[in-house]
Order: C-alpha cells, then sequence, then structure tokens
C-alpha cells in the first residue's frame, strides 16, 4: 500500500510498472534519476504514510462515521460460496472479514474503528488532521503499546 501512492503523487503510471514487482527503492531511484531531486526512500514511504492517513481522516469526515463502517467488502463475499473450480463451496466467514480488519487496523496503527490515532497522525505531522478527527468526535482510540512498527525495516517514523 506505501508504493501505490508513490505512483499517484508522482503522476506515473501503473499500468505500465506493474507495481507488484516495483519496489519503492525502483522507484524513488527512477524519480530522483529524472529530476534530479534526490528524495530518500524514508521520505518517500513517509510521505506515502501520509496520504494514506489523510485519505482516511478524508473518508471520514466526509461521511461522518467510523472507518470501519465503509471497509467492509460486499455482503456476498462472506454470503456467498465459490460455485465451481478447486475453491468451489469455500468461502469467507464475516467473522474472518472482522478478524481481517482488526490485523489491518493493528498494522496501520489505527483503532478497531479503524480511525488514526492521535499518536499516528501527530507523528506523520498531521496534528491538523488529528484536531479535525477530535472536534468530529472520531479520532481514534489510543492503542496500547504504541504505534506498531510494521512499515518495514528502513522505514521508521520518528516515534520509533
Amino acid at each position: 500500500q506505501h508504493i501505490r501512492p508513490l505512483f499517484d503523487t508522482w503522476c506515473i503510471c501503473r499500468l505500465f510498472w506493474g507495481e507488484v514487482d516495483v519496489t519503492a527503492e525502483e522507484i524513488v531511484e527512477s524519480l530522483n534519476h529524472i529530476t534530479g531531486w534526490g528524495v530518500t526512500v524514508d521520505e518517500a514511504l513517509c510521505t506515502s504514510e501520509m496520504i494514506w492517513n489523510l485519505t482516511r481522516c478524508h473518508y471520514i469526515e466526509r461521511n461522518r462515521d467510523n472507518g470501519r463502517a465503509f471497509d467492509y467488502p460486499p455482503a456476498r463475499s462472506w454470503e456467498d460460496k465459490i460455485p465451481s473450480g478447486p475453491g468451489k463451496g469455500k468461502g469467507v466467514t464475516r467473522d474472518q472479514i472482522e478478524q481481517m480488519l482488526d490485523e489491518y487496523y493493528e498494522a496501520r496503527g489505527w483503532d478497531k474503528n479503524g480511525n488514526p490515532t492521535r499518536e499516528v497522525l501527530e507523528d506523520l505531522g498531521l496534528v491538523f488532521a488529528a484536531d479535525n478527527l477530535e472536534k468530529l468526535g472520531f479520532l481514534g482510540k489510543p492503542i496500547p503499546g504504541g504505534i506498531p512498527p510494521v512499515r518495514g525495516e528502513k522505514y521508521k517514523p520518528k516515534a520509533f
């Protein structure tokens, strides 16, 4: 997820690159070669993290609802089973989807409602976003143990 904003913010077509096989290092190296900027991978990944969190805040502010409310796949995802092929009769349960969302939110440093916490937003320099969510009553509850170090070995926000 941290690579997608790099494509989007730098107006790079994802179709050509096939984002699955391209690393952040390769994208940043290409950008620096073309522009002469000298952006580091850490700076690029921090920018991507900021974008994901700002996007999340925007969704919450516009919808006036917790983030979890719009993360669910369609109900048929857990109600219908695969009709044919090697996975015939298999499917995912709503409980499994709940567990996946919990794990994703934990990895992002968001609360159980899918809302960014002040801790995460301030770490990224997004105090205004934390203040906005707090005014609306949607700021994420603090997470025991703080922000999880899931952003990779090379990228560690200042709070780590």
